[in-house]
């Protein structure tokens, strides 16, 4: 598209300089060097789906597909892969002893302890992450993307696939739930609503918008109450909320002041707990090891200038999706063909099946 394009592939260039760059500075040198290789491959797979179809419908629907098998993993580790754990647990099953050992958690040690007081404890789901929050980050971004991308069905009444896509969303959901985080569950409805408002349906949305805005949340009040009476997710988890909150505007303070270590090249990814130790509040209650909040992170671990040009390109690409939604090409469905979808299908199941080999 001429200078568009050219304005995208130099921003992609300057903010891969600017992650290498800041991998050479980091204090902490793996994760900076995993994270620069990550953020060039994902430069390499979005040319490459660019080159095959010009637009961002597919990288769209590749992140439907990736958010659709994530929440399958997250309902799969919630409904079996934690309770049978407690269960090999509590029998000392001598393989899985030896697997919890190959962590690094010897017995009888604190560390050990510490492991088994999570280990029942805990329901929070995270899918391949290693921590549910960064889950939750994906099922952010992907769920209004799957939503979106139900606009064909929804719009010529395709009752089949009205209740597929319907599962589809309700499973992404369920998987978000399943989570606990409670920033992201603020953060969905306020993207799904800008969403609607740019949609071509968005003046009709908006003069509903207390219809809509009470059907949801009745609804979401309706799901919480049922993970609850299931014993899914803990009502404390939603009744400290805003204690949680709390906690982040202090970590968040002093994140600022990482931020000014290293303004244009930051940290470096991994060394963030290293300089926040340096501007920890004194009534802090915590150490982290990084910002709890994703803007801010990329701010502090390649600089301020990352953060701006990563923002630049999400704008872009969620306009344009939105320009492509409103508009779809009905030779296939939503935007791809019929083998991506079978393709996205298998997802789920794949995955389900390494977890349960203990493969994924």
């Amino acid at each position: 598209q001429g200078g568009r394009a050219k304005a995208i592939a130099a921003m992609w260039g300057t903010l891969l300089i600017l992650i290498w760059l800041s991998w050479w500075h980091a204090s902490y040198q793996f994760p900076a060097m995993v994270m620069a290789w990550e953020w060039t491959g994902v430069a390499a797979v979005s040319y490459a789906l660019w080159r095959l179809r010009p637009g961002v419908v597919p990288i769209a629907v590749l992140v439907a597909a990736l958010t659709l098998a994530q929440s399958a993993l997250a309902v799969w580790q919630v409904s079996v892969s934690f309770p049978e754990m407690r269960r090999l647990y509590e029998r000392r099953d001598p393989v899985f002893m030896e697997q919890v050992r190959a962590l690094g958690f010897e017995p009888g040690s604190p560390s050990e302890m510490l492991f088994r007081d999570r280990l029942n404890a805990s329901s929070e789901a995270y899918g391949a992450f290693g921590h549910p929050n960064s889950l939750a980050g994906l099922l952010v971004f992907g769920l209004p993307i799957t939503i979106a991308l139900g606009t064909t069905v929804w719009s010529n009444r395709r009752w089949g696939l009205m209740v597929v896509h319907g599962l589809a969303v309700a499973l992404v959901v369920l998987g978000l739930l399943l989570t606990k985080s409670r920033s992201a569950w603020l953060a969905v409805p306020f993207a799904i609503t800008i969403q609607l408002a740019l949609s071509n349906q968005g003046r009709n949305w908006v003069r509903r918008y207390w219809l809509w805005a009470s059907a949801s949340g009745l609804l979401l009040a309706g799901m919480i109450a049922a993970l609850v009476k299931m014993g899914f997710l803990d009502l404390l988890v939603i009744t400290e909320t805003f204690k949680s909150f709390r906690y982040r505007v202090e970590w968040w303070q002093a994140s600022l002041h990482v931020l000014m270590e290293q303004p244009v090249v930051g940290v470096g990814c991994g060394s963030f707990g290293d300089f926040y130790l340096l501007h920890k509040l004194p009534f802090s209650s915590e150490e982290i090891r990084d910002p709890h909040n994703f803007v801010l992170e990329l701010a502090c671990s390649g600089g301020i200038p990352v953060a701006i040009i990563y923002l630049l390109l999400l704008g872009l690409s969620l306009g344009q999706l939105v320009l492509r939604a409103s508009a779809p090409n009905r030779e296939t469905v939503f935007g791809m063909p019929a083998w991506f979808w079978c393709g996205a299908a298998m997802a789920p199941i794949l995955v389900a099946v390494l977890e349960w080999q203990d493969l994924a």
